[in-house]
């Protein structure tokens, strides 16, 4: 796991861009460790068949977008903004396409603040994971500000999960780790053939 084997490892400035790339069985399509960058665009790739995330930020991510992408088979999350040190803030996932991730979700936001994942389609999950995620996990910098979910589609998302023995939903918010004290707006959800909830909420702190 400690072993950067993915196609692109590292920082990117602010105001990249990162276009047009077709990534295939790789470790990770994309791990992208932002320190404080900001204004990074990650748009009309095909990331497919990974190991693990088709595509991660981890660290701080600042107003960037990760928008038209299409993700295939990756081997965790397909797409996560991770909250590792500092919060993701003002960023967008829009646009994208993923289908049949493994072992965890779609589309992910561990912790972060005012974040947004709209017009996304994901499709045909597997276990231990659903369709779009929003948690206070992993140890994350907690959710602040008001996480904007709006317009996107599930097809068949929601799995069994068989470790802890229910299903996860199409989407589903966790606040088990920590509590969510903030606002979190879904509008324009459209959960086609959910294997189980297309909402879900998980509560583990009394909040």
């Amino acid at each position: 796991d400690g072993n950067p084997d993915n196609a692109f490892h590292g920082a990117l400035g602010a105001g990249s861009v990162v276009s047009g790339l077709w990534i295939q069985n790789t470790k990770c399509g994309l791990w992208v460790m932002f320190g404080q960058s900001s204004n990074v665009t990650i748009e009309n790739n095909r990331i497919l068949s990974t190991q693990a995330d088709g595509l991660n930020f981890d660290s701080v991510a600042v107003n960037s977008t990760v928008r038209n992408n299409y993700i295939r088979g990756a081997g965790d999350d397909g797409i996560a903004l991770w909250s590792n040190g500092g919060a993701d803030s003002g960023n967008t996932i829009a646009n994208n396409t993923v289908i049949q991730p493994s072992l965890a979700n779609g589309i992910a936001l561990y912790g972060g603040s005012s974040n947004t994942i709209t017009g996304n389609l994901v499709q045909d999950t597997n276990a231990l994971g659903g369709g779009i995620h929003v948690g206070n996990r992993f140890s994350s910098s907690p959710l602040s500000g008001t996480t904007t979910i709006s317009n996107n589609t599930t097809l068949r998302a929601g799995a069994l999960d068989p470790n802890w023995q229910f299903g996860v939903g199409a989407v589903w918010i966790d606040a088990r780790e920590q509590p969510i004290t903030t606002a979190i707006r879904i509008t324009g959800l459209r959960a086609i053939e959910s294997p189980y909830a297309a909402l879900h909420f998980i509560d583990g702190n009394g909040q």
